[in-house]
């Protein structure tokens, strides 16, 4: 089954490749990296030649910030009801876009609830049109080869009588998602008075491709995203594929890169196919 790469190379490796096609969820709370992510996941497949779709549900995108952390072009949709986020999905497999994303499930309504009083819903209209639309996404998705991934926000439900945040689409998602991800701000750093990075944590609680319950690391830089060369360079020392010694990093052929993180992930952009060859050679993906 073919699978899409994150852009972060740890949790491709804990999902034994990236996430295969068919329907995915990213789900966490508000600003834990949900988009971001997905974002890097258009990256990677706009960097291998693939088209992509963001259905974007949260009002306008950040075209500079989305620009910069996910592909330098793509299509974007911004639907105003969940009907028409489905079939702007659906429209663009049919086209031929290979990762559609629909961010996010959560703001999706229906369209016979935009002549309701405010505050009023239509009894499980949001879950009716959930289910039946990502299924009809899935057959289409998996029969082109292409990955759908949406994204939920963090819910208590009401009446709950065990206060544990979940999908906003969970009982309605899980029996249709091959990969389910939970992301959640792990730490940040500052530097003069600015923030530097957020350290994010990735929980794997379903996967039909690896075994569930790993957890990796990845970080988001401000105003860039997922810095792929700062995640090759993370993978390839904890591959035991470079070595640091004091503030350099040593590679295979006896070149010093660096010095620190970041003139190393520079160094390590300039020739990235040759590290991503390096990476590839030991690892149970294929470069």
């Amino acid at each position: 089954m073919k699978k899409y790469r994150t852009g972060i190379c740890q949790l491709d490796e804990s999902l034994q490749g990236g996430i295969p096609c068919g329907v995915s969820e990213i789900v966490g709370g508000d600003a834990c990296g949900k988009t971001t992510l997905c974002l890097s996941v258009m990256r990677e497949a706009s960097i291998d030649g693939l088209p992509t779709v963001l259905i974007y549900t949260d009002g306008l995108p950040d075209k500079v910030y989305f620009s910069q952390a996910g592909p330098s072009d793509c299509v974007v949709v911004t639907p105003r009801f969940g009907e028409a986020a489905i079939e702007a999905a659906f429209s663009a497999l049919r086209g031929g876009a290979k990762v559609v994303v629909i961010d996010s499930l959560t703001n999706l309504g229906t369209f016979t609830e935009r002549n309701y009083p405010v505050g009023s819903r239509e009894p499980y209209g949001h879950k009716k049109l959930i289910y039946h639309g990502l299924s009809i996404l899935r057959e289409e998705a998996l029969k082109r080869e292409a990955l759908v991934l949406t994204t939920s926000q963090l819910r208590i439900p009401i009446g709950a009588l065990v206060l544990t945040p979940v999908s906003s689409s969970e009982g309605v998602i899980n029996r249709l998602c091959s990969t389910r991800i939970r992301v959640r701000r792990s730490k940040m750093r500052t530097e003069y008075g600015e923030l530097a990075y957020v350290k994010m944590e990735f929980s794997v609680f379903r996967s039909l491709s690896s075994p569930p319950g790993n957890k990796t690391y990845g970080f988001v830089f401000n105003q860039r995203g997922f810095d792929r060369s700062f995640e090759l360079l993370r993978a390839l020392i904890a591959n035991d594929l470079i070595h640091q010694s004091g503030a350099y990093f040593t590679d295979p052929e006896g070149n010093n890169i660096g010095p620190g993180y970041y003139e190393a992930a520079k160094q390590i952009e300039q020739q990235f196919n040759k590290y991503w060859r390096l990476y590839g050679s030991r690892s149970d993906r294929e470069p």
